[in-house]
């Protein structure tokens, strides 16, 4: 998979700064669902995957309004990967068919 170009912008609102990120994750979603028409090799692939943008917006729904920010360490990356095989709304970025430990693919 190639690197996917970002934008990110500054908006200055008074005493507040936002930052807004823009990403293309049409390649990943393309990916993910050609991942997941491929057969599972035992236990060596992923079971998802993230584009940037969708990282930052976890971690600041992880990180909520704790300060100082908590680390991005293994407690958080569990949390991710919880969330991202439980959100319908992240099912896209799932690579295989977790529902049944014997798919082996998609016959076309």
């Amino acid at each position: 998979m190639t690197d996917i170009p970002s934008t990110r912008r500054l908006l200055i609102d008074g005493n507040a700064v936002h930052v807004r990120s823009v990403e293309d994750v049409s390649p990943v979603l393309d990916w993910a669902a050609h991942m997941r028409n491929e057969a599972a090799p035992k236990g060596d692939r992923p079971k998802w995957t993230l584009p940037v943008t969708a990282v930052e917006r976890l971690y600041t729904r992880y990180a909520g309004d704790k300060l100082p920010a908590p680390p991005m360490d293994t407690e958080f990356w569990k949390w991710v990967d919880k969330t991202v095989m439980s959100d319908p709304d992240l099912a896209y970025y799932r690579l295989g068919n977790t529902s049944n430990p014997f798919f082996m693919g998609y016959n076309k």
